[in-house]
């Protein structure tokens, strides 16, 4: 039946006919809506606000927590078991040679409660795990202080590159080195410069000659030179410690 015979069909004809034919209306439009390269299928968009579970967010924590060898150097010796406690569900951690992993339940040395949100955040890197803890307190932290900054360390997310170089004294204190032993006024400049432009940290050890003769040598010869050997010593040791 064509469009220009409608207007002479008889009424109960007509109503019959547009029974028939609003189904068919109906799943045409449907489809064309989710055809159209512009629409979104109702499952994509189920797909688009699905978030990880909770499970998921812990793995992502310890993925982060396990990202380079520091973190085993760091727990290697900790035997640690966590608990996080997420909105009444218990989940466990442990720190080992292998760097953190899963757990079986059981007695835990610290606990990490927070709700779901908040774990979360912490996942997006948007709450940094240390401040959470003795900040904000949005993550609630029962254990040992020591602790507390084990987890810190191991969930690190500032700038710090973790590069460091361990300089003698005199390199950043021209002012200790024998007479005319100073090439710089103050410091090494150009190599002070070269650390900082490659983001690296600087540790400046103590000079054994400094502490034990003083400033200018004067106490030299004022001791034995067992004496002055033994407390070279002792300054070395405290450094390799």
């Amino acid at each position: 039946m064509d469009a220009g015979s409608i207007g002479t069909m008889p009424k109960p004809c007509l109503q019959d006919w547009a029974l028939r034919c609003l189904p068919w209306f109906f799943i045409l439009s449907s489809t064309s809506l989710c055809c159209e390269g512009t629409k979104i299928r109702p499952s994509e968009r189920i797909v688009a606000i699905h978030e990880p579970s909770t499970e998921q967010d812990l793995n992502a924590l310890m993925a982060w927590a396990n990202r380079d060898g520091v973190a085993r150097l760091r727990v290697k010796d900790d035997g640690l078991t966590i608990r996080w406690e997420i909105e009444g569900t218990s989940y466990h951690w442990k720190t080992d040679g292998g760097g953190v992993a899963w757990a079986e339940p059981g007695l835990a040395q610290c606990t990490l409660r927070c709700p779901r949100e908040v774990l979360r955040r912490l996942v997006r890197r948007e709450l940094p795990f240390f401040l959470a803890i003795w900040a904000t307190r949005e993550v609630q932290f029962d254990g040992d202080f020591p602790d507390a900054f084990r987890l810190g360390y191991l969930l690190l997310g500032d700038k710090r590159t973790r590069r460091i170089v361990f300089l003698a004294h005199c390199f950043l204190n021209m002012n200790t080195r024998f007479p005319e032993g100073a090439d710089f006024a103050g410091a090494n400049v150009p190599l002070v410069e070269i650390l900082l432009q490659n983001e690296v940290g600087i540790v400046q050890m103590p000079c054994p000659e400094f502490l034990c003769l003083g400033l200018e040598k004067t106490n030299w010869g004022v001791g034995s030179a067992a004496a002055i050997r033994d407390s070279f010593r002792r300054v070395a040791e405290t450094v390799a410690d």
